[in-house]
């Protein structure tokens, strides 16, 4: 769960050290006014699928579809109350749906975190956005730090964020998001090794959690 305090921010994708490419980047806008991918469905005549994750109508999509079919249907529960998780096909592209250029470093920015082993390097190859170093930090290694890319010129309070990941190594991925400083944003990340060990935060890897910047050399991390 976020704080109260959470008043979205820029989104991104963040890497603990290298050797995983990201493409097919998409954000869809919750935000009040925003239509959820559900009603798009039904203006269609049509209906959510949530477990193949696009709108059917008499097993025909409708005009707009995912731009890749997932493999696990989204999490039943609210966002923020009102907007149930089940009502948003996931890679369903519809008008409050943003889709980066992966293809050039236009239109990102990258910031990495203080005190890293070394410096981050994005760079596109054929499979996407792929960060070259092996960066990471902090000092202590008991929280994960790396490397940040963000989409330029874009803030979200409620979104879901997609991206499709291939890895070649056993470091940590995810995204930034609510990002509006380097020591005032949030992280939902993932590991799947034992690291870091000892973490600052009592949970080692193998891990998948939401963690908070708190202005120090840790972050905290959310329930």
């Amino acid at each position: 769960r976020l704080p109260d305090t959470y008043a979205g921010g820029r989104i991104g994708l963040f890497t603990y050290a290298h050797q995983a490419s990201h493409s097919n980047f998409r954000i869809t806008d919750l935000s009040d006014g925003a239509s959820s991918l559900s009603a798009l469905c039904e203006d269609e005549g049509a209906e959510c699928d949530t477990k193949l994750g696009y709108c059917i109508n008499d097993n025909i999509a409708p005009t707009f579809h995912p731009t890749h079919t997932p493999t696990k249907a989204p999490t039943t529960g609210p966002f923020d109350g009102s907007i149930p998780a089940a009502n948003i096909c996931p890679g369903a592209y519809g008008p409050t749906t943003f889709m980066p250029d992966m293809t050039t470093l236009n239109g990102f920015d990258i910031v990495d975190h203080p005190k890293l082993t070394d410096t981050c390097e994005w760079i596109v190859e054929p499979d996407g956005l792929y960060q070259t170093t092996n960066a990471w930090g902090n000092p202590g290694d008991n929280t994960l730090m790396g490397c940040n890319i963000l989409v330029s010129d874009r803030t979200y309070v409620d979104f879901i964020a997609e991206v499709e990941i291939s890895h070649e190594d056993n470091d940590g991925v995810g995204f930034a998001f609510g990002w509006n400083a380097i020591d005032d944003h949030y992280l939902a990340i993932a590991i799947n090794d034992k690291w870091p060990s000892p973490a600052a935060d009592g949970i080692g890897g193998p891990f998948l959690k939401v963690k908070r910047h708190n202005g120090g050399e840790i972050f905290d991390v959310m329930d």
